[in-house]
């Protein structure tokens, strides 16, 4: 299933949760109400910041739909827009003093006149009324202030409540729904089969902005895009040439943004990669669905910067222990009482200038993710472990941070390093480098480090010994993986210093676990003899054992 037919299958579910707003209408923040009397007066205005001063931002609220707006002469919004539609005024870039935006004003007066023809609701009325009698000399006046100023602005007839007694905004009157619904699904645009439904019907020309991912613009950044003539063809222009129905442009916008939505428990941000996962609640329902959710929350969770000894966070985690190396998919699944037949969708994000890079998309089950998971942490484990409990993937790039900076680390490599371990294909090679450049630079040889080269050269040789296909290379004749004496002695060093520090961690009764005799070095390792000067027969190379050979002697060499 493609990433937009997956988002536009869960919108189902979302909106049966109620999770998402319905076609025609989006998810705003508005800034403040413009109270109107019956003859179009503004008599007060409603202030709907949250947050302390000077960090307030917009109350959420559902408002007929937004768009991408280019152009010297954008398109107004229906009942709702920032001040230089609705009251003509606004900033200009520079912050200097307030100006005019006639021509914006103009197209929000007409725009709202042709919609409101034929209507007789009151307050349908009263917004015509005012657009028609204002001009922004009357801004200095109550109730007006310049705190209006570029802030989005929503309207309310005075005394309107709906059926709890709140006050009603005047987009959610039923006469202006009926207006803006009768208006969404009346579109002039050619139809086509969808590539996502596979149905006929009206394409999206722009498909809808996707807000929340980090670093990318605030207004959004599409998806899916065509901005130049190079990706046209057959005469085809915007999303025509990519035809999918505004409907189901809608369903995936809708659904992505509610998983990036502020205060989401779906999204995670692991450098400049943002991850959105969900699970499958069509079959197994929706508590069995929000558990796997738990799981991989639980499992992928970014974490502070570890510590080779106690990562300071003694709380057991689930779906997070070295308990569980080993141990079946099926029986891990029973003991996290999760089922593992569902289905489960990641999807990494990155920001690419107005538009977003997909880093990463897996579909697999909960079975699955939990054998690649336990894979992943197989490999990164080290006797004794250089973490208490298996570290996340956030935990991993901090051994790539000069001197212990979280910002000094590659953002890129946050999507490469998640791919390899959701799809169990070979780690970056890229962080290997990053590792062995720290330790050229200074920075101590630690667990962390040693772990990340041990798991990224064995998960080579595994999967090279899997998929070969050369005979003369094969299994029985060894893996020409070269493994130099700094990589062999990372994993020694830090595994005689993790002895040295576990001696001195507090046992669960509080009682200290230092040794009164001093730790035994481990034994030294003869050096090899020299190989003749001959060309001798290939033989088989165990990898761990060359591994353990070098670090021996490597570790001698430092004594």
């Amino acid at each position: 299933m493609s990433v937009l037919a997956a988002l536009a299958a869960h919108y189902d579910r979302l909106e049966r949760c109620h999770d998402v707003v319905p076609f025609g209408f989006t998810r705003e923040r508005i800034t403040f109400g413009l109270v109107l009397s019956t003859d179009g007066e503004a008599v007060a205005c409603d202030d709907l910041r949250l947050g302390a001063n000077g960090q307030s931002h917009g109350r959420p609220m559902t408002v007929p739909r937004s768009f991408k707006r280019s152009g010297i002469k954008p398109p107004p919004f229906f009942l709702w827009d920032n001040s230089r539609y609705v009251l003509g005024l606004g900033r200009p870039a520079d912050g200097s003093e307030p100006r005019a935006y006639a021509d914006r004003a103009a197209a929000f007066r007409d725009w709202h006149e042709l919609l409101f023809d034929g209507t007789d609701d009151p307050g349908l009325l009263a917004v015509r009324c005012f657009l028609r009698s204002w001009t922004p000399e009357r801004f200095g006046q109550a109730p007006f202030s310049p705190a209006l100023l570029d802030r989005t602005i929503v309207f309310r007839l005075a005394g309107d409540t709906d059926a709890d007694g709140r006050p009603r905004f005047l987009h959610d009157r039923p006469a202006a729904r009926a207006v803006w619904e009768s208006h969404a699904s009346d579109g002039d645009r050619p139809e086509a089969v969808c590539l996502v439904s596979g149905v006929t019907a009206p394409t999206a020309r722009l498909h809808p902005a996707i807000k929340g991912v980090s670093r990318a613009r605030k207004t959004g950044a599409s998806l899916v895009s065509f901005h130049q003539a190079a990706f046209t063809s057959h005469g085809k222009r915007q999303g025509d040439n990519a035809p999918v129905s505004e409907a189901a442009a809608f369903r995936y916008g809708a659904a992505l943004n509610a998983l990036l939505a502020p205060g989401s428990r779906a999204t995670l941000r692991i450098g400049d990669t943002t991850t959105v996962f969900w699970a499958d609640a069509a079959v197994h329902g929706e508590t069995a669905a929000r558990r796997v959710e738990a799981l991989v929350t639980a499992a992928l969770r970014p974490t502070g910067p570890p510590d080779p000894v106690r990562d300071g966070n003694d709380r057991r985690q689930a779906g997070r222990s070295w308990d569980w190396l080993g141990v079946p998919s099926a029986a891990q699944a029973v003991g996290l009482g999760i089922d593992p037949d569902i289905g489960v969708h990641i999807l990494g994000l990155a920001p690419n200038g107005p538009r977003l890079s997909v880093r990463f998309w897996q579909e697999l089950t909960a079975g699955a993710l939990l054998d690649r998971l336990s894979a992943h942490w197989g490999d990164l484990r080290l006797e004794p472990p250089a973490w208490k409990t298996p570290p996340s993937p956030a935990a991993l790039l901090y051994a790539l941070a000069r001197q212990g900076r979280p910002e000094t680390i590659p953002p890129q490599l946050a999507g490469e390093l998640m791919r390899a371990i959701l799809t169990g294909h070979r780690y970056p090679r890229s962080v290997l480098t990053a590792v062995l450049q720290r330790l050229r630079a200074g920075d101590p040889i630690d667990g962390p480090r040693a772990a990340l080269c041990k798991a990224i050269l064995q998960r080579d040789a595994r999967l090279y010994r899997r998929r070969t296909t050369d005979p003369s290379t094969g299994p029985n004749k060894g893996v020409p993986v070269k493994v130099t004496p700094l990589a062999g002695g990372l994993l020694t060093s830090a595994r005689h210093s993790s002895s040295l520090a576990t001696t001195a961690l507090p046992s669960s009764d509080g009682r200290s676990l230092q040794q009164d005799t001093p730790p035994v070095p481990p034994e030294p390792v003869p050096p090899p003899s020299l190989p003749p000067h001959r060309s001798p027969a290939p033989t088989p190379v165990d990898m761990e054992s060359e591994i353990e050979r070098i670090s021996g002697e490597w570790f001698k060499a430092l004594r």
